[in-house]
């Protein structure tokens, strides 16, 4: 199902471009093309998305991906986020190691 919506937005994108050049239908048009292209991936990652990786932190899924919003809704914040990010990861493993 993942696959149909991702296929059928992305004909939809360019569809609906070429119909028409509108700011308006161009804005739709680039929205749908992306949703489309995580579609696609969700698609492609869904056996890894069942079952998580072991050598992952718990926590670190759920941070990442409230640091790609942050970065999707302020690109800016890249420069804090991915450090960020890098420091919870080789944080959480050192524990992990240390703990065992």
């Amino acid at each position: 199902m993942v696959l149909v919506l991702a296929i059928g937005l992305l004909v939809g994108s360019v569809g609906l471009r070429v119909l028409d050049d509108e700011s308006s239908n161009v804005f739709a048009s680039m929205a749908m093309a992306r949703i489309g292209l995580v579609l696609g991936a969700v698609w492609l990652a869904w056996d890894s998305l069942r079952r998580p990786a072991r050598w992952l932190p718990p926590g670190v899924a759920v941070a990442g991906l409230l640091g790609i919003a942050a970065i999707a809704s302020q690109p800016r914040l890249a420069v804090v986020v991915i450090p960020a990010l890098t420091a919870l990861i080789v944080l959480g493993t050192f524990i992990r190691a240390v703990k065992r």
